[in-house]
């Protein structure tokens, strides 16, 4: 775990990166709805759920590859992905709600 081998700053640094990553990878169709210590939630709008796993697919290839520094000490650093579909909600924000209380 990175906090456990170059502190807590380093994880805090490491989601500012990944955010930052995230902006300039995805389109503005793309919401990025939370990001965390534990999790990130990206709503893909009007998107088939394979689509969706494909696209995020070669987001985490391209993050994994990605070096990240803590006190001049390069390291690497990968996430794990799941993607869940979702009908009939009120609004984006309902739904990004009810995954974060999924993901606690």
């Amino acid at each position: 775990m990175i906090s456990q081998s170059y502190g807590y700053q380093a994880v805090d640094q490491l989601l500012v990166s990944l955010y930052v990553f995230l902006a300039s990878q995805l389109d503005f169709s793309r919401i990025v709805g939370h990001v965390s210590k534990n999790y990130c939630i990206i709503v893909f709008p009007d998107t088939s759920k394979e689509k969706a796993e494909e696209e995020l697919k070669k987001l985490q290839e391209k993050f994994n590859s990605l070096l990240h520094y803590v006190d001049g000490k390069a390291y690497m650093s990968s996430f794990s992905m799941v993607v869940s579909t979702y009908q009939n909600e009120d609004s984006i924000n309902k739904f990004i709600d009810l995954a974060v209380s999924k993901l606690k």
